[in-house]
């Protein structure tokens, strides 16, 4: 039998299954990638809870707040540091501290507070609008180095004495210590601005949303994690 030629209905029909089809695959993807997420957040709580025993209830009920938002769409490292902030806040708080809108002051251990991964996102994307030239560089180059730790876009090692001083180890000879030097302290005020700026235009408004929920018992069957093994840590520098 002769296959009937394509009518006008039934190649809608096509494209409509064909479509159906490209968005259930689009879902399942997004789907999948929040179910991983989620373990991220499970396994930073589990962690925080056996570094800080004493507020392992409040930690365990801390959950509510790890919700992705805006960091979706990025690596889970960046998610990664973004829990562990928020966590060791709340442990260092003892409870559930929110930043209101009214507030004549920050309160660094409030929960809603932009972290450094979010700040992160907030100047990578203002950079697209308007490139990032010293201080806005130098703030970049710090909130990545504080959510990715041994990595940087740039080749320079950071460490912090005692008194919380920063010293750096240029490796590239187009980066000098002077721009550290010379923007450091606008660089701080430039990253206070972020963090308020993204506050203020509701970007962590869903963590404050989940603050009223009743805290849980921790269940019987839950367990510390098993350390991780460590393994080697490999760096390139680029001449």
């Amino acid at each position: 039998m002769t296959p009937k030629p394509p009518t006008h209905e039934t190649a809608f029909d096509e494209a409509t299954r064909e479509t159906a089809d490209l968005i259930g695959e689009q879902i399942g993807r997004h789907l999948g990638r929040l179910f991983n997420l989620m373990d991220v957040a499970e396994d930073e709580i589990s962690a925080a809870m056996v570094r800080h025993p004493e507020q392992a209830r409040l930690l365990w009920n801390s959950f509510q707040f790890l919700a992705p938002g805006v960091l979706d769409k990025y690596d889970s490292q960046l998610f990664c540091s973004h829990c562990c902030e928020i966590l060791e806040r709340i442990a260092q708080a003892g409870k559930f501290v929110f930043l209101t809108k009214t507030a004549r002051k920050e309160r660094p251990l409030a929960i809603n507070r932009p972290t450094a991964a979010e700040c992160l996102i907030g100047v990578s994307e203002a950079s697209y609008v308007a490139p990032m030239q010293g201080a806005g560089s130098l703030a970049f180059h710090l909130l990545f180095h504080k959510v990715y730790g041994h990595a940087s876009p740039w080749p320079i090692e950071i460490t912090h004495d005692d008194g919380g001083r920063i010293s750096m180890n240029v490796i590239h000879p187009n980066v000098t210590i002077r721009m550290h030097e010379q923007w450091r302290d606008q660089t701080e005020d430039l990253i206070a601005e972020a963090r308020w700026f993204l506050f203020r235009r509701g970007l962590t408004s869903y963590r404050d949303q989940s603050k009223d929920r009743a805290l849980r018992d921790i269940p019987d069957f839950w367990t510390p994690p098993q350390p991780k093994a460590s393994s080697l840590q490999l760096k390139l520098f680029a001449a």
